[in-house]
This record gives C-alpha cells, sequence and structure tokens, in this order.
C-alpha cells in the first residue's frame, strides 16, 4: 500500500469491512490526525471495540499491525521533509530546553503518580528479586534500572532477551516482583513476561506513557511517564527522557525509604573504585 493510499484504502474497503471494524474506520476517516496520537488501546475506547477489532481492521487494510498502520497514516498526512536543516539558533535551543522542563513538570503534576509511588516504594523493598524486563531500544533502560537497584542492595535481574527474561520469570518466586517498561505499553514481548508473572502470582509495576495501554492495564500499578504532547515524530520515538524521568523518581524515593547505610555496597564501591583514575 503506498503512504498516501491509506485513507482512501479504508474508503474502498469500507463495504466489506464487519460491523465492528466500521466504527473503527469511521473514527478514523473523521479524525485522521488525533488517531496519529493514540496507541491502540485508545483508539479501541475512542471507537467502542475490542484491541482485537482495532488489529483485525489493520490487517483487513493490508497492514501488518496497528503500529505500521499508524505510522503509514501519519506519512499521508504530513510527509517528512528529506532535507531539512537543523535550525541552530539560540531561540530553537532554549525551546528545546523549555519542553523538557515541561515534560517533568507535566509527570510531576500527575497525580495518580503520587499516589502509586509510595505503593511501588513498598513493593520493591519487600521483594526478593526484582525482574525487569523491557525490549528494543528500551532494553538499555532495563539495564541502568537493574544496575541502580542492584547498588542499593536489592536484588535484580534484567536481560534484553525476552527468551531469557521470560524463562527468569517462569523460574521465579512469589515473593519477586516484574517492572516492565514500555514507551508504547504495547510491546508483545514485555506484555507477554507482565502476563506470565500475573499467572504466577506475582506483583507487577508499569511504567509507560499512556495509562490507556496494555502494559498499564496489567499490571498492579502503573507510573505514567506522559509529558507535553508532541507531534509523532520518528527521531522523537527512540526518545526516552520521559522515562528515566520516572525511573529516577524511583530510585530517589527508593533511597529515602531504604537509607544510604549499605555496608556492602561501600565496599564494592572501593573495588570498582580500581577501574577510574
Amino acid at each position: 500500500m503506498e503512504n498516501n493510499a491509506v485513507l482512501q484504502k479504508i474508503i474502498e474497503s469500507y463495504d466489506i469491512l464487519f460491523s465492528a471494524e466500521k466504527k473503527v474506520a469511521s473514527y478514523i476517516l473523521h479524525n485522521p490526525q488525533e488517531v496519529i496520537e493514540l496507541n491502540v488501546v485508545e483508539l479501541s475506547l475512542k471507537s467502542n471495540v475490542s484491541d482485537a477489532t482495532v488489529i483485525r481492521f489493520c490487517k483487513h487494510i493490508g497492514c501488518d499491525g496497528y503500529h505500521q498502520f499508524r505510522i503509514m497514516l501519519a506519512r499521508s498526512l504530513a510527509p517528512l521533509p528529506h532535507d531539512e536543516r537543523r535550525d541552530q539558533s539560540d531561540a530553537a535551543d532554549n525551546d528545546i530546553f523549555d519542553n523538557c522542563i515541561k515534560t517533568i513538570e507535566q509527570i510531576r503534576q500527575n497525580h495518580e503518580n503520587a499516589n502509586v509511588l509510595g505503593k511501588c516504594v513498598e513493593l520493591i523493598l519487600s521483594s526478593s528479586i526484582v525482574h525487569v524486563i523491557a525490549k528494543g531500544n528500551t532494553a538499555t533502560l532495563s539495564r541502568y534500572f537493574a544496575f541502580r537497584l542492584e547498588r542499593m542492595g536489592i536484588r535484580a535481574m534484567y536481560n534484553d532477551d525476552p527468551v531469557y527474561f521470560i524463562n527468569h520469570i517462569n523460574l521465579a518466586s512469589r515473593d519477586d516482583i516484574v517492572v516492565g517498561i514500555s514507551k508504547s505499553g504495547s510491546s508483545k514481548s514485555v506484555i507477554n513476561g507482565m502476563e506470565l508473572a500475573k499467572t504466577k502470582g506475582l506483583r507487577t509495576i508499569a511504567i509507560t506513557r499512556s495509562r490507556q495501554s496494555h502494559i498499564a492495564n496489567i499490571s498492579d500499578y502503573a507510573l505514567i511517564s506522559s509529558g507535553i504532547k508532541e507531534s509523532l515524530n520518528y527521531q522523537k520515538d527512540y526518545d526516552h527522557l520521559n522515562e528515566i524521568i520516572i525511573i529516577n523518581v524511583l530510585l530517589h524515593a527508593l533511597l529515602n525509604a531504604k537509607g544510604t547505610a549499605n555496608v556492602d555496597a561501600e565496599s564494592l564501591e572501593y573495588i570498582l573504585s580500581d577501574d577510574k583514575l
């Protein structure tokens, strides 16, 4: 399917769509710009259908899934320029800093996070092992978070390969917990890990941008990393500033609750210092 033909394809396919799929099609046709910013759960709620119906609709019109459809829709509405020059002005640089500050402020004002932060701290401190799971370019955050936990004396496990982290969860004890990190909230492998944790009776924490997402809906507690609203941008989609903010807030809350006195950690820090000038 050509990028600029996605809306036309919906119109042409409308009559052969199932009745529930027509609800999705109608909402997209009437609100194409809004749909670009919605995840699959949010679109299903807006269309009053199930998540599975949204996925079936996407495949019915020739897409592999919702993520591919969303990209094609974005391209059709606002094609990206091929020779875009970066504005080097001080004003543009200041705008970037301002947006970062606004994002932090937006996350800080999320009252839902304030209500669950303490519960997440209690859950982590009472756990035997914290299994931190993430996939793709988000996996680096799982490594950072797990490392910081262990430097506090909190046992943690991570792996960027789903085969390994799902295997770890499968062998976990009831005192273990799982922290799933997914910006979109729709990473299949992370969702699979969270669902496996639930079947084994493990408690779970999600770190994600949208409260209306798969990973947030199946977790016991969700820390929401949504900041200022920005239009879809393929390069910015790799930006995890929001999730890093949430992780660091959680780490500082853990430090405040646990205290910094950790003889083993201090001894290890002394050993590691030999690698620094």
